[in-house]
């Protein structure tokens, strides 16, 4: 009797077991159908404002990590740079499309790279087709500024301001704090200008660390004002007098607004409500409102196609070189493995690498530079574009190239490296917590933080520094035809732009992505109208628009993750990283 009401249970579970089967593959397969249905993209009204909307913060191709703490990164805001002037440059040759409206209210990083060549392209746009770049802020950021100064209708509310204050490379140093708590950091380094790990062991920049910054920075500058000197059209002393005058303490009665106003900053100060009756009177027709279209409906309705058949492929590598998926940056073998699709497609006559990256653990950028040899081995020739960043790490993987193309505000250079290792004797001594047990090799078992480190640790670390720093300058001076003693002078971890890398022999040209494809398929043979591969740069994940809704969970599991990367990552692993700033 018992064993019949067990078996009959039994059926019964399973069968409603068998019903929620079928239930759920019913309920996936008309999800698949609803998200996989054709779309209609609305067609851009004749007269339209081109609504470009710049969120978040301006990438190559958005982040990509495993698991949940990766599910998180993905949601943060971003826009691609592609998107953005592939846009602009439609936008030229579509007589739908009257001006372009810029939205950078929601901006909250971008490059010095990416903000000139965007501004560049609206420059561009303006001259070309002598139509207008419409902007209203009720105040700008350095780095919204950086893009907005590039329209010739740049509104700014009366009580707003734009935040103008120059490039920077103050951050906290942590040395002397550490030391307080019992914790001291070991660094092993090559290179006097390698300042990554100075944070961890002082209280204050290098000298050579603030010679190295004042180089780069002053013409990273330089080359942003004289950007804005075009966007704004203004005279050659413009800038010069404008800080005279801040430097005067000139008073302000009618309000900073008004003030840069006199000064060009912006061009008309008024309430959101006057810019949009200034745009019905400029595009509004029968007392209709403005007729818009956003970015990506404009993308979707515009012919992008770049070719099929033989053709160059463009890969990105974007973001902090490491070997672990976990950690959900740029992972050397995720990348690899893109590179040897591209080796075995035959329509891939050529290569360019998309790089913007301050580089990261040693190891996993040779991972990188060894796939591109094989590129070259297979006949395929290999151009890299640099982006904002590609230093130290950047600059390794760079070396795998024939040919280099950087931006003038590229940060790039940093040819040195270094270890950490951090030491939690006195911290553990302070809190009277033991230490001890039994290993086999005595030294040769040394790794704990919570132990002196053993002369022969020291020494295994100071070496495989040396010999890592010999690699990289190795690689440089083989790559880039230079004698080993150039190379050391060039070196020693210091960073430079995009400019004073073409000046040094760094890189071989100044120019964008275009330019690096353009490259490519001269070196491959390919006529000018040869196809573009372009991987990885428009992937949208599903859960993305999900997650983008909850920001204080983002930042939950961001920190979360940060800290479970410290925890489990190696110490004393070499890295060949520089900690520049992401964003203006």
């Amino acid at each position: 009797m018992i064993v019949r009401l067990l078996c009959g249970f039994g059926r019964f579970v399973w069968g409603v077991a068998k019903v929620c089967i079928v239930l759920t593959m019913l309920a996936g397969f008309l999800l698949a159908l609803y998200f996989l249905r054709p779309v209609p993209v609305p067609a851009p009204q004749a007269g339209s404002l081109l609504e470009l909307t710049l969120a978040g913060r301006i990438a190559d191709t958005r982040p990509v990590a495993g698991g949940l703490a990766g599910m998180i990164r993905e949601a943060d805001p971003v826009t691609l740079l592609g998107d953005v002037t592939d846009a602009v440059r439609y936008a030229k040759k579509d007589a739908r499309i009257a001006g372009i409206l810029l939205r950078v209210d929601d901006l909250e990083g971008i490059g010095g790279a990416s903000a000139r060549m965007i501004g560049e392209a609206l420059d561009e746009y303006r001259r070309e087709t002598g139509k207008h770049v419409w902007c209203y802020g009720w105040n700008f950021t350095q780095a919204q500024y950086a893009v907005a100064a590039h329209a010739d209708r740049l509104w700014l509310h009366p009580m707003g301001r734009v935040d103008v204050k120059g490039l920077s490379g103050e951050t906290l140093y942590w040395g002397s704090f550490l030391k307080h708590l019992g914790v001291e950091a070991e660094v092993y380094k090559a290179g006097d200008f390698k300042s990554a790990p100075e944070v961890f062991e002082r209280a204050s920049p290098t000298k050579e660390n603030l010679a190295a910054q004042r180089s780069y920075l002053s013409d990273a500058w330089t080359t942003m004002l004289e950007a804005w000197k075009v966007g704004r059209g203004w005279k050659d002393d413009a800038w010069k007098t404008y800080r005279e005058a801040q430097n005067a303490l000139e008073p302000m009665p009618e309000g900073e607004a008004r003030h840069q106003r006199r000064y060009g900053l912006v061009d008309e100060t008024g309430d959101e409500a006057a810019f949009r009756t200034a745009l019905r009177k400029a595009y509004a027709k029968d007392g209709k409102e403005v007729a818009l279209t956003n970015l990506y409906d404009f993308l979707d309705s515009s012919d992008g196609a770049e070719g099929t058949g033989p053709g160059v492929a463009v890969l990105y590598a974007e973001g902090e070189m490491v070997d672990d998926p976990r950690m959900g940056r740029l992972v050397a073998d995720e990348l690899v493995e893109r590179i040897a699709f591209v080796k075995e497609d035959e329509n891939v006559r050529a290569v360019v690498l998309r790089i913007n990256s301050p580089g990261g653990d040693a190891m996993a950028a040779e991972k990188i530079r060894s796939a591109l040899l094989g590129l070259k081995e297979k006949g395929k020739p290999v151009v890299v574009s640099m982006g904002d960043t590609a230093a130290s790490g950047g600059y390794w993987v760079s070396t795998g190239a024939q040919k280099i193309v950087a931006d003038p505000m590229t940060l790039t250079g940093s040819i040195g490296v270094f270890a950490v290792f951090p030491k939690l004797v006195d911290l553990r001594e302070a809190l009277s917590v033991g230490y001890g047990g039994y290993a086999t090799e005595g030294e040769l078992s040394d790794g704990a933080p919570w132990r002196e480190t053993s002369a022969v640790r020291r020494h295994a670390l100071k070496s495989s520094v040396d010999f890592v720093y010999r690699t990289f300058k190795s690689h440089v001076a083989e790559a880039r035809e230079m004698a080993l003693t150039d190379v050391e002078r060039l070196a020693a971890g210091r960073v430079w732009t995009g400019r004073q890398a073409l000046d040094l022999g760094l890189v071989d040209e100044l120019g964008t992505l275009e330019t690096a494809v353009k490259l490519a398929k001269e070196a491959a043979k390919l006529p000018s109208e040869a196809a573009v591969y372009h991987f990885d740069a428009r992937a949208v994940r599903w859960w993305q628009p999900i997650l983008s809704g909850f920001p204080a969970a983002r930042a939950l599991f961001s920190k979360w993750m940060e800290t479970e990367e410290m925890l489990e990552s190696d110490t004393g692993r070499v890295q060949a990283l520089v900690p520049l700033p992401a964003s203006l």
